[in-house]
């Protein structure tokens, strides 16, 4: 039987997970204090707008700090993406792992306790990725947590997704620079989600045979199911994405009115991009 690494917990999450918990709430908080008396345009919103718009600033800055460790990581540690190094235990892997159950923990209470509604794509997306972070840490599976790093270079997108929705929550929708962030977040998308995804669905089934250990074998195909269902959504959120930049009818139905105010598209009637 393989034995649970609780002693992960205290080092990990603990240390790592929980100080990034409570810094995601710092800065969602010092948002608020600093943009707010600064900025008429921004005060005269409603405050699920800016309530919104905090959570997203510190979606925005948790994303980039995760790429960058990514980019890090194949760049400095395993710059070929090495199976070999992916089933060894490596602390900046874990450290990175930790960082995200903290930032989901925090968008998860956030989501549920502070949207005017909250969005269900976005608790299963957040229930699952706590689910697989937790379970790979809790059960010691060092290939489970390394895979994740290849997961996280769909943050490359998230920054744009967020800039995206706040120029269009501020009244910048007509302005060239939207329109060059609107392609910027169908390219990041296209490559860190819709063709990265199916890649890391190949690169996981090609080393099945690496998962030895039995903790690693238990979770392998819950793993295999959630990336699956992870790319589901992503196309299901590209397919938004692309209705509300190109006015594509959604099931073939002619659009009417305002586009990006209707049901399923990027940003509904409480200014909320659906894809994050």
């Amino acid at each position: 039987m393989f034995s649970m690494s609780f002693d992960a917990l205290p080092d990990g999450f603990l240390k790592h997970g929980f100080s990034w918990f409570v810094f995601c709430w710092l800065f969602h908080c010092l948002t608020a204090v600093v943009v707010k008396p600064n900025w008429p345009r921004f005060a005269a919103k409603d405050k699920h707008i800016r309530w919104s718009f905090y959570n997203r600033s510190t979606a925005t800055m948790h994303s980039i700090v995760v790429f960058c460790m990514t980019v890090h990581y194949y760049l400095h540690i395993n710059p070929g993406y090495e199976i070999s190094k992916m089933i060894q235990h490596n602390s900046f892997v874990a450290m990175t792992n930790d960082i995200m159950i903290g930032y989901l923990f925090y968008d998860l209470i956030h989501e549920l306790n502070f949207t005017e509604k909250s969005d269900k794509e976005t608790l299963f997306h957040h229930i699952l990725g706590l689910a697989t972070h937790m379970g790979a840490r809790i059960m010691g599976s060092n290939i489970s947590v390394g895979y994740h790093m290849m997961v996280y270079i769909a943050e490359l997108s998230t920054p744009f997704l967020h800039l995206c929705w706040g120029m269009y929550a501020m009244g910048f929708k007509e302005t060239k620079a939207f329109m060059v962030v609107c392609m910027l977040v169908l390219a990041s998308y296209l490559f860190a989600r819709i063709m990265w995804g199916p890649y890391i669905l190949y690169h996981f089934y090609s080393h099945r045979n690496m998962w030895s250990s039995e903790a690693d074998r238990l979770l392998y195909l819950p793993n295999i199911l959630i990336l699956v269902a992870f790319n589901i959504l992503n196309l299901v959120w590209y397919k938004a994405l692309l209705v509300k930049f190109f006015g594509l009818p959604p099931n073939g139905k002619q659009n009417k009115g305002d586009p990006e105010l209707a049901p399923g598209t990027a940003v509904d009637a409480k200014g909320k991009l659906k894809a994050k």
